[in-house]
């Protein structure tokens, strides 16, 4: 089978290995054969060569699948079904992805592969949001809106925040409207931050951004007095200086953390996604074969205005 892994930084090899053999399946496990894929920004830094201490290598990275079940040892997850979900340590670039079953889930709809792939990242917003207060009737604000972020204001949005800000460098007024945005707000982070007023300030803060510590320490600066912060964005780096008396005077709380209950999240984010078409077609703005990985990522590699998720296609 055909699988793909970074040879070197920022230059992805398309290699042929033997497929996962049904006979060494261990119980709960499941082989999917790769329908589609969505490129994360977590992806990113592995791609340009980052050390990872769980990489794999072989089918590395891409963690945000959709596939069809060839074979199976989970007794909910049966031959021919579509399913949707995470691949273990982001080993999913292959054709064939041998993976728990726990991290997948099944998924009976019209909707394309390509969108349904949208399912994952809206189960990690999901996630995340069970570990910050209730957003109705607050000021909320989101740093980075990109393909996470944005799913982060909506998810606010529709779970009754008074008013989303989104921050990003690039313009993301084109889709405000659509993801439920109040403010777009095109310029830095650190610059808006700054220039609050007190009155404007948001109760709870996303930073989607992540990869280095800066965006956390503006969420600190924007927030409202004894406010909340999520640290969604993923750290490269073990340890993150921030400006602890700043969040420590305005009696702050800083929460993060990864996804952990499969099951219960990606049926949240299904029911999100299918409530949501206008978000649905407005989400997945780029697909590209399998066959043109490399430029898919690179594409990704580059925010750019009127160009949300990419999602590779078989």
């Amino acid at each position: 089978m055909w699988a793909y892994r970074v040879s070197d930084p920022g230059k992805l090899e398309k290699i042929e290995i033997d497929a996962p053999s049904q006979d060494a399946l261990a119980p709960g496990e499941v082989i999917i054969k790769l329908l589609a894929a969505g490129i994360c920004g977590s992806d990113i830094p592995k791609f340009f060569g980052r050390v990872n201490p769980v990489d794999p290598h072989i089918g590395f990275p891409l963690h945000e699948l959709c596939g069809e079940v060839v074979a199976s040892q989970d007794p909910n997850l049966k031959p021919g079904m579509r399913v949707v979900g995470m691949a273990l340590n982001s080993n999913g670039f292959s054709e064939y992805v041998a993976n728990p079953g726990h991290m997948l889930r099944p998924i009976e709809s019209d909707m394309s592969s390509a969108v349904v792939t949208m399912i994952q990242p809206a189960a990690t917003v999901m996630n995340a949001l069970a570990n910050v207060p209730d957003p109705r009737g607050k000021r909320v604000a989101v740093i980075g809106q990109g393909p996470l972020g944005i799913l982060f204001s909506h998810i606010m949005k529709w779970r009754g925040a008074a008013h989303v800000t989104g921050v990003d460098r690039v313009d993301r007024s084109d889709v405000a409207s659509i993801f439920g945005v109040d403010e777009a707000v095109w310029r830095s982070s650190d610059r808006w931050a700054r220039e609050l007023a007190q009155a404007d300030r948001p109760e709870i803060v996303i930073e989607a951004v992540g990869h280095q510590p800066s965006t956390l320490s503006d969420a600190i600066e924007a927030c409202a007095q004894d406010g909340h912060i999520f640290g969604f964005g993923v750290p490269d780096d073990t340890h993150y200086a921030i400006p602890f008396q700043r969040l420590f005077r305005k009696g702050l709380s800083l929460t993060g953390g990864v996804t952990s209950e499969y099951q219960r999240f990606l049926a949240e984010a299904q029911e999100y996604v299918e409530a949501n078409p206008a978000a649905q077609a407005a989400y997945v703005t780029t697909t590209v074969p399998f066959a043109d990985a490399q430029d898919a990522f690179e594409i990704y590699a580059r925010p750019t205005a009127g160009r949300l998720k990419v999602v590779l296609t078989a």
